[in-house]
């Protein structure tokens, strides 16, 4: 019965040393692990060289939007986080601030706040995946999910295991948000931090980005246009027989030089003319004609320019073509269009007069 007894007793001591030593193993704690002396993670991307097209409206997206990346930490660090019972915070911290909302360009939407890179005027939507995406196991963000930079998350989840963060899952996408002086410009240095609050951990993570931003545009060498001014030829009063008359269109071109263009080709030359020295809009609307200079002695007739058989409308920004690298021409036509009853047209010298501003879009 003794031996009965004593079985009984050692069992019941060895259940309840379990409970106890499960006790002191179940304490909260983050660590770095392995390399020794290695304070923070740090995570350099590097997104390459992307275009924008040099008067892109502002909003307008650079390159393609949330690009995701598994980015590795350089220092090959694990942070690994357990709670129990208690709250770590995980604080992401922009390294220049945030840019002033805007909506995006290029049919894209806005989901997170821009935060402003080394570069005035290139701006990033950062969002973070994996482990940040707010289940038992991982960091749950407050207020969005899934979160972009800048967010808190915390972790007090008791658990088997915690969340762990080896490489960094994130989603970048760069937009304009000034305007860029020309040339190109080198995105490079600190964006974002991140801040654990236990155990005066402080800063565990940096986030590097670096990209190429090139801007699409031509030069525009010497005199760019073909015939400069076109010559529209010699007519007789007797050939302009009622209003709306026009003569044969005169070909000329604009020559566009050292173009440099993104791969995807997606930034077009536009065309904006504007009449001077006394060539304005005149004439039925839509037939887009403009008057002749003050210093013309013809009269009851005006100048149409075409673009691909159309005629274009002064003070308006009208799209092109796409570019393409290296040289390309803009082809153009010109011709005199009646406005006036032939009784009204004088013969004499007629000359129109227009600036054209090419843009980049």
């Amino acid at each position: 019965m003794k031996a009965i007894k004593t079985t009984l007793c050692h069992a019941l001591l060895a259940g309840l040393a379990w409970p106890a030593s499960q006790a002191m193993a179940s304490t909260t704690f983050c660590n770095l692990a392995p390399l020794a002396g290695a304070q923070q993670k740090v995570y350099v991307r590097d997104m390459g060289t992307l275009y924008v097209a040099r008067d892109a409206v502002l909003g307008t997206v650079i390159g393609t939007p949330d690009l995701m990346q598994n980015t590795t930490d350089r220092n090959n660090l694990t942070l690994d986080c357990e709670a129990y019972g208690d709250r770590i915070n995980f604080d992401f911290r922009p390294t220049h601030g945030i840019a002033m909302p805007m909506p995006l360009a290029n049919r894209h939407s806005a989901s997170g706040p821009l935060i402003k890179t080394n570069v005035p005027g290139i701006s990033v939507m950062v969002k973070l995946d994996y482990p940040f995406k707010g289940s038992a196991s991982e960091w749950i963000p407050i207020g969005s999910n899934p979160p972009y930079i800048p967010f808190t998350a915390y972790h007090d989840k008791v658990g088997l295991s915690g969340p762990k963060l080896l490489g960094l899952r994130n989603l970048v996408t760069l937009v304009k948000t000034g305007d860029l002086a020309p040339g190109i410009h080198y995105v490079d240095g600190q964006l974002f931090t991140g801040h654990l609050d236990w155990a005066g951990m402080g800063q565990v993570v940096d986030f590097t980005l670096k990209a190429m931003v090139v801007q699409s545009q031509c030069s525009l060498v010497g005199d760019p246009v073909s015939a400069n001014p076109v010559q529209l030829g010699e007519w007789s009063v007797d050939d302009f027989t009622h209003a709306g008359f026009t003569t044969p269109a005169v070909p000329f071109h604009i020559r566009l030089s050292n173009c440099q263009v993104d791969p995807g080709n997606q930034s077009h030359a536009t065309l904006e003319l504007e009449g001077i020295d006394g060539s304005a809009p005149i004439g039925p609307p839509g037939a887009h004609v403009f008057s002749l200079t003050h210093d013309s002695e013809a009269r009851g007739l005006g100048i149409q320019m075409l673009y691909n058989g159309n005629p274009m409308p002064l003070n308006l920004e009208v799209p092109l073509q796409p570019l393409q690298d290296g040289d390309m021409t803009l082809n153009f036509q010109a011709r005199f269009y009646q406005v006036e009853p032939s009784t009204a047209v004088r013969a004499g010298n007629a000359k129109g007069a227009l600036n054209f501003t090419l843009r980049y879009r």
